[in-house]
């Protein structure tokens, strides 16, 4: 009997030194579980270079900028991969150890890097992990940054003139005229922004409010190089034959080729971006501006002003153009314009641009009299073959509505606009559409608050256009 409750006993210790054990594994579990929710790993790259253009064989140093959001010390590695377009070239997994302490920020370097390739671009991307280690956001464990190989020369440098009125109280830009008209012409593309009659307009407002003008003189040299010294007497072309150096010396991924022709007082403008280098997607923009010259003045010995901005297409904001690797290589885009009377044409130039809306940086520009422009080349290329074919538009004259009919090769987003001899967009629709011929009706009644005249309806589907002109009677 004893012997049998010797057995029970020594089961039952057995068994609750069993639950003791399991018990304190549990309580370790719990403990290792929420020391881990406490310890909360978060690296991140919190910051890497911005967009930037490096020139061919010269060094070019890779950094990003590390967290430790965390709430304990950690160790962290960083890797770069270096792309050219879609194609890794380098890698240096793991290359940065660092010992990061909490809330801790850190820019690290990487290996010299040496382009060897012109006209495209390089794609720094940047990792950081705590390996072994789980991150607790691994959404904010990579960057990248961007770094551009151009080599196309400047076509020409875009200088913006704020200059005032001509009278004594801007007496001051005196200096700023004489040294536009020294200038050298062959590298440079002038638009004088009027602030008061008689020659101020929208478009230079526009401009003077684009860069927030309010001093003159002002000269702005590719949109970010800023002069704004004055003169009653003497050129200022001492202050800005530098910015014209420095400006000259950035190179380009496109040529813009300027094309016009001419029925009455109505031009039709075609600009044509020549893409040349490989581009990672990005969004510019395209402005296009008429200046006039030979306009009479009376004022500190001149009787001439030239290069007096006049108009500016297709508003304030440009026309965005979008390129990307896909992009085809022409990429044409269409403007139409009224002149009116007291604008003589043949004392006029074009001058076109592509500006990034964000830096304000002009990525080319180029300008032409309007008398020599040439006529819109003629190819036999696939690439120009219009997607739209055969567009037809009735009646016209149009009263309340239009009728429109066109072949479309491809389903996709069609966008359908409304422009005036200006430019400016009036109403605009967008629609699906399938393979086959297309037909619609468009509601014109908004055009009788601008009464009648002549109008545009443009249609765009997969990236291509047409136009039709047609006459509004109210």
């Amino acid at each position: 009997m004893a012997k049998q409750l010797s057995n029970e006993s020594i089961s039952h210790w057995l068994e609750r030194r069993l639950l003791l054990i399991l018990a304190i594994c549990l309580v370790c579990i719990n403990l290792a579980a929420q020391t881990n929710r406490d310890r909360n790993l978060d690296l991140a790259i919190i910051a890497t270079q911005p967009d930037t253009l490096i020139a061919l064989g010269e060094p070019f140093t890779p950094k990003c900028t590390i967290a430790n959001y965390g709430s304990s010390t950690v160790t962290a590695y960083t890797t770069m991969n270096i792309f050219r377009g879609s194609i890794m070239i380098e890698s240096w997994p793991g290359f940065n150890t660092n010992s990061l302490n909490v809330g801790q920020e850190l820019e690290v370097s990487f290996p010299d890097f040496y382009p060897n390739m012109g006209n495209t671009y390089y794609r720094f991307e940047f990792t950081i992990d705590a390996f072994p280690l789980i991150d607790d956001n691994p959404s904010n464990n990579g960057g990248y940054s961007i770094a551009n190989v151009w080599s196309v020369p400047r076509q020409k440098v875009l200088m913006e003139l704020a200059s005032g009125i001509y009278g004594d109280v801007f007496d001051d830009s005196y200096g700023a005229i004489l040294a536009v008209n020294a200038l050298d012409q062959e590298h440079i593309t002038v638009l004088n922004h009027q602030s008061f009659p008689p020659y101020d307009c929208d478009a230079s407002l526009w401009r003077r409010e684009y860069y927030n003008i309010t001093d003159y003189p002002t000269a702005v040299f590719d949109g970010t190089c800023i002069v704004d010294s004055a003169s009653t007497s003497s050129s200022l072309l001492p202050y800005y034959n530098p910015a014209l150096d420095q400006c000259r010396a950035t190179t380009s991924p496109v040529e813009l080729q300027l094309y016009g022709s001419s029925i009455g007082n109505i031009w039709d403008f075609q600009i044509r971006i020549n893409r040349i280098a490989l581009l990672d997607t990005l969004d510019w923009r395209l402005f296009v501006a008429v200046r006039e010259n030979n306009l009479p003045i009376s004022w500190m010995g001149l009787n001439q002003l030239d290069k007096v901005t006049r108009y500016l297409l297709p508003d304030q904001y440009g026309l965005p153009v979008e390129i990307n690797p896909g992009s085809p290589q022409y990429l044409d885009y269409d403007f139409m314009l009224l002149f009116e009377d007291y604008v003589y044409s043949n004392n006029c130039d074009l001058v076109a641009w592509l500006q990034d809306p964000l830096t304000k940086r002009v990525i080319q520009a180029q300008s032409r009299s309007l008398i020599s422009l040439p006529q819109p080349p003629v190819s036999n290329d696939e690439q120009y073959t219009p997607a739209l074919a055969d567009l037809k538009l009735w009646p016209n004259p149009v009263h309340d509505s239009a009728s429109y009919r066109y072949y479309s090769k491809a389903p996709g987003k069609l966008i359908t606009q409304v422009f005036n001899l200006r430019g400016q967009v009036i109403l605009s629709t967008e629609d699906d559409v399938q393979t086959g011929m297309i037909q619609r009706q468009l509601s014109l009644s908004e055009l009788e608050t601008f009464g009648t005249g002549v109008y545009f309806i443009r249609i765009s589907s997969n990236g291509e256009q047409a136009t039709k002109r047609f006459i509004y009677l109210k």
